[in-house]
């Protein structure tokens, strides 16, 4: 292509691509589609979303969902269909995918005090969405072929602090779509947040508050909290609390009724909420994994470094020689159908299939499969293990060298996989935030020590929005969670 007529296409282009930013109200260039965006967002949300898993309550779902809608309702007209979720993230974080896919996480509305608070996080992950940050990041910096589309695909639309959780990111413009927001754009949004829960009818104080909590968390976690935090997405600056309470202070709000009647209504909203690990993605107790709700048991050698997280459950031999990982493969009650469909699908022979029988349960085991992953080889044995419609697959995978040595072992983990017992399921506690009421004169020591919670007055203070050493009022409503026998959901 000559030079004038490579000046042309990039001329068209950056015309065609030419828009007026909502939220800035000031003209800019986005190269990227708005469908190819929706369709980026739509996968990575799949990929969340699967990941991660979805906090299932009906009631706080469709309340956050309330939320939202009445903060749409007021933004500019637009083609995005908003979609509100709560993440089943212990963290408190919020993010936003293009196309209008909005987190917040269970971990953030503990932290929340009002509802105001958390319009004002939602309003500002809306306002990322309507002014298309990631698109504009990748236009920015990716090579043209990626943004008209042609001969490259871009992925992993995601926030950096669920980059290292979500699999299958990669592509070329990674570093682009995984890099925080610049603060121009947080400050952006911020701006945008506190006119947007004005004309919606709530307090714009609401989101310095709940970034002042956020930061006394961060400060109480210490320095691995950015890792997972709000700000690991949203970048920290002490002038940030300063400035959006400054404007807040400025800005009329539009008179309007609450979604929740008051704050004790609100509170009751987060009554339940699970705390901590959530026992609905399955717990270790010591080494062995206990999945509740799927009532399905496995154990793990002593001294096996183990993981779970919503999709797999894995665990590295001490040495690191080798790991397990239990996946669900399928569903189904034929566990010889199931693992021939997954042979099929990958090119393996299966000819050393043999079904065989673990504690009743109907089950096949491969031979010994050995081939090349990053460049290095690798042996697997599978074993797929059926169980009330579903079909479990365990991997256990070591290099040819180190097979003889973990023979044993991955004999063991996959024959220890059974049904739960009484006993197994009683061994799973779950902790549930609830609201308290105190008693006049009270501490957070004191009622922390009242109602049973584990939490430390630091942690509840935070929490709470008040001073480890503040003697609460009578009735005082306070969150603080309890530790309950978990109630499997099937």
């Amino acid at each position: 292509m000559s030079r004038s007529s490579a000046a042309v296409l990039v001329a068209s282009l950056l015309c065609s691509a030419c828009h007026v930013n909502p939220v800035t109200n000031r003209p800019q260039v986005i190269l990227t589609s708005r469908d190819t965006e929706k369709s980026l967002g739509d996968q990575e949300a799949a990929k969340v979303e699967a990941t991660m898993g979805v906090v299932d309550d009906e009631r706080l779902a469709a309340y956050v969902s309330a939320i939202g809608a009445r903060l749409t309702e007021k933004a500019p007209a637009n083609d995005y269909e908003f979609r509100f979720k709560i993440i089943n993230m212990e963290e408190p974080n919020a993010f936003a995918l293009p196309g209008g896919s909005v987190y917040v996480s269970r971990g953030l509305l503990i932290l929340a005090g009002s509802e105001d608070q958390l319009a004002g996080v939602i309003g500002h992950e809306i306002a990322h969405v309507l002014g298309r940050d990631a698109g504009n990041r990748i236009s920015l910096g990716a090579p043209l072929g990626i943004v008209t589309g042609i001969g490259a695909a871009a992925t992993g639309i995601i926030s950096p602090t669920l980059g290292n959780v979500i699999g299958g990111i990669g592509g070329v413009t990674q570093g682009l779509l995984l890099s925080p927001h610049d603060r121009q754009q947080e400050r952006n949004a911020d701006k945008y947040a506190l006119d947007l829960t004005a004309k919606a009818g709530w307090q714009p104080e609401g989101l310095p508050e709940i970034l002042h909590s956020l930061e006394r968390y961060e400060a109480l976690q210490g320095e691995d909290a950015r890792a997972l935090s709000f700000f690991a997405s949203h970048p920290r600056t002490p002038e940030r609390v300063r400035d959006t309470g400054r404007a807040a202070a400025s800005i009329e709000h539009t008179t309007a009724p609450p979604i929740a009647a008051d704050d004790s209504d609100f509170l009751s909203r987060l009554d339940g909420l699970v705390v901590g690990d959530d026992p609905a993605a399955g717990v270790f107790a010591g080494q062995q994994f206990i999945q509740p709700d799927m009532r399905i048991s496995i154990h793990f050698p002593d001294g096996w470094q183990t993981h779970n997280s919503w999709n797999q459950v894995a665990a590295l031999s001490p040495d690191k020689s080798a790991m397990a990982v239990l996946t669900l493969a399928g569903e189904g009650d034929d566990p010889n159908a199931t693992a021939r469909a997954i042979a099929k699908q990958s090119g393996l022979d299966s000819k050393t299939f043999r079904e065989i029988q673990i504690n009743g349960l109907r089950a096949v085991r491969s031979g010994v499969i050995t081939g090349r992953s990053n460049g290095r080889s690798q042996s697997v044995e599978a074993t797929w293990i059926a169980f009330k419609g579903n079909v479990y697959q365990i991997a256990c995978i070591t290099t040819p060298d180190r097979l003889e040595q973990n023979h044993t072992p991955f004999k063991q983990i996959p024959h220890s996989f059974r049904a739960t017992t009484a006993d197994d399921l009683a061994k799973v506690r779950v902790l549930r935030l609830r609201i308290h009421r105190a008693r006049a004169g009270e501490s957070l020591a004191d009622l922390l020590k009242r109602v049973g919670s584990p939490w430390e007055a630091k942690t509840a203070a935070v929490a709470n929005a008040t001073e480890v050493d503040a003697v609460l009022a009578d009735g005082a409503l306070v969150k603080a969670p309890i530790a309950e026998p978990y109630k499997p959901k099937r």
